[in-house]
């Protein structure tokens, strides 16, 4: 049985579904194509919008409720105005709290994609130089890959590569395939790949094999950089509480000595 808040957020979605959906949901969309390529896409959607309004309401009633019983009780005389506005405020700030973790979960995604495109390449390099064919490398890289982090953690590439293999099992040619794959990973390094891609099918490229070694080599670059960056960023993360740490050991330090001068 669904909880009472659900079931009144899904009667207001349904209500509100008529009217034209705004850009900003469009955007909240596509992320979440993004994170969840192979779940349904609309009714993702839907669920997305429907908790988070759930969500709202309940911040917004439980704030009201309590703000209430306080005035009642008389330990908030006079406040009962800014209690209700205190409610709105929270409803709200937790609207844009959810919308800010959708984009901080697609910068994640981002930044493991960018990650991982070293690895793909040099694979795509390994197989297509053992002869396999440009369809049969897809689909073995996305079978390593599901082996390789079977009951770990969320992987984009390993969704993104399942993907593309479900297109290609359901006959969609192969240039759109990877054409489709660039496009829903959108980061320009896979674009540039997919192009390559598209031109051998299209060409017969023989150099291919040459510039994806290349590539690779350029991947592995822009991945030390990337480490780097963000091992910059990881130190100055950590430089506050660091500090915090250092002014509790001064004070420990210098407490005794402060009391120990007035003993003199």
């Amino acid at each position: 049985m669904k909880k009472p808040f659900l079931l009144l957020a899904e009667k207001l979605y349904r209500k509100r579904k008529l009217i034209k959906i705004s850009e900003k949901n469009q955007l909240v969309y596509k992320e979440l194509s993004q994170l969840y390529p192979l779940k349904d896409h609309e009714k993702l959607y839907e669920n997305y919008q429907i908790k988070k309004l759930a969500t709202v309401i309940l911040v917004f009633v439980v704030g009201s409720v309590t703000v209430i019983f306080l005035h009642l009780c008389n330990q908030m005389e006079g406040r009962l105005a800014e209690g209700i506005a205190f409610s709105i405020l929270s409803a709200v700030m937790v609207w844009r709290a959810m919308d800010s973790d959708l984009k901080k979960s697609c910068k994640k995604r981002s930044k493991e994609l960018l990650m991982d495109y070293a690895g793909l390449v040099s694979r795509l390099q390994l197989y297509l130089s053992a002869g396999l064919t440009l369809k049969n490398v897809f689909t073995r890289i996305a079978g390593d890959l599901k082996k390789e982090k079977e009951g770990k953690e969320k992987h984009y590439l390993q969704e993104e590569m399942q993907m593309a293999c479900y297109q290609l099992e359901n006959g969609v040619m192969e240039e759109k395939v990877y054409q489709d794959f660039g496009r829903r990973c959108e980061e320009m390094p896979y674009k540039r790949l997919c192009f390559l891609l598209a031109m051998h099918l299209k060409q017969g490229n023989s150099q291919l094999l040459l510039q994806l070694e290349k590539e690779a080599c350029c991947a592995q670059e822009d991945r030390r950089n990337m480490a780097k960056k963000l091992g910059e960023e990881a130190g100055t993360k950590l430089l506050l509480p660091m500090m915090l740490m250092l002014g509790v050991v001064m004070f420990l330090i210098l407490l005794p000595a402060y009391f120990s001068f007035g003993n003199i």
